[in-house]
């Protein structure tokens, strides 16, 4: 098996098989109606609905994303998903479905979407990146990259542990901290940690393209101060079947800092990735049974 780095993604192998909204309810009525008794009976059955739903969008039909497409942090219960173009997912979002196709170009993608980076002019002074595995501050020299499933690099990171569950992730991935201040360019900001997929589909999963919570890069100024970049963040899959030659990855960020050549530093460390699907049952190989040993020859 290849050997990651500390800032490529985790990978679970577990049991069946693992490979490498906020809702807003508008009304904008054109004409007062007079029955406005009615309307806190209305908003009450909204809420209800919502409870019940657990804040989940209740969709019954096929959805198809063929344009660049933002959905904010929640659980979407879908019957089928079709993504030929972007669609990114803000913070920590679930989507049920019964069938879900990533096509070749296509991407589901929440990189960046986790925990903030820091900047050094930002209260409070001398912050750490968001997140349990923020970048510890260090203004007065380069910034750190932030950890999550493998820790970040940078002078200061050896006090940062990893955190979160491997088997079954679900956590945000945590920010870089800021860098030195550089005159008159100003203060490097360290880049978000990657957010978290979870994707629950009953029949197949389809990826011919990319599905990732990779973390954000951080910046840096020439001859000047590094910031440290965010950590991946988790992409977790359940799934009857699983087809395609996509690619999973929740990678930490990398800062480039200029130069001649550009040279990279301070990047983050990885997520976590853990796909679970049902092999079919003609291609599992059962282990073999160990033999008894052969009696040995008197001598």
């Amino acid at each position: 098996m290849k050997n990651l780095s500390l800032h490529q993604a985790y990978l679970s192998f577990c049991d069946f098989a693992a490979v490498h909204t906020n809702r807003r309810v508008w009304f904008s009525p054109s004409r007062r109606s007079k029955a406005t008794h009615l309307r806190p009976l209305v908003f009450l059955l909204i809420s209800l609905l919502l409870v019940l739903t657990n804040g989940a969008l209740a969709q019954s039909g096929n959805v198809v994303i063929s344009t660049p497409t933002t959905w904010s942090s929640g659980v979407y219960n879908l019957t089928s998903l079709t993504v030929s173009a972007t669609l990114t997912l803000q913070g920590a979002t679930t989507i049920n479905a019964a069938n879900v196709t990533v096509e070749g170009g296509g991407s589901i993608s929440a990189d960046g979407q986790g925990y903030p980076g820091a900047n050094c002019n930002t209260p409070p002074n001398n912050p750490a990146g968001g997140g349990p595995g923020g970048g510890p501050f260090n203004c007065n020299n380069n910034g750190n990259g932030g950890s999550y499933g493998g820790l970040g690099t940078g002078p200061n990171t050896s006090s940062v542990a990893t955190y979160g569950s491997s088997l079954a992730p679900t956590d945000l991935g945590s920010g870089g901290s800021g860098g030195y201040q550089v005159y008159p360019a100003g203060n490097p900001t360290g880049g978000n940690g990657g957010g978290a997929i979870r994707l629950i589909v009953t029949g197949t999963l389809t990826n011919n393209g990319i599905v990732s919570a990779n973390g954000g890069n951080g910046t840096a100024y020439y001859l000047g101060g590094v910031a440290g970049s965010g950590s991946g963040g988790s992409v977790y899959v359940t799934t009857g079947t699983l087809a395609g030659s996509g690619v999973f990855q929740a990678n930490g960020g990398t800062t480039t800092v200029p130069g001649n050549p550009p040279t990279t530093a301070l990047a983050g460390g990885g997520g976590r990735v853990a796909i679970y699907f049902r092999m079919p049952a003609a291609t599992r190989v059962s282990p073999p049974r160990p033999q008894p040993e052969e009696p040995t020859p008197a001598g």
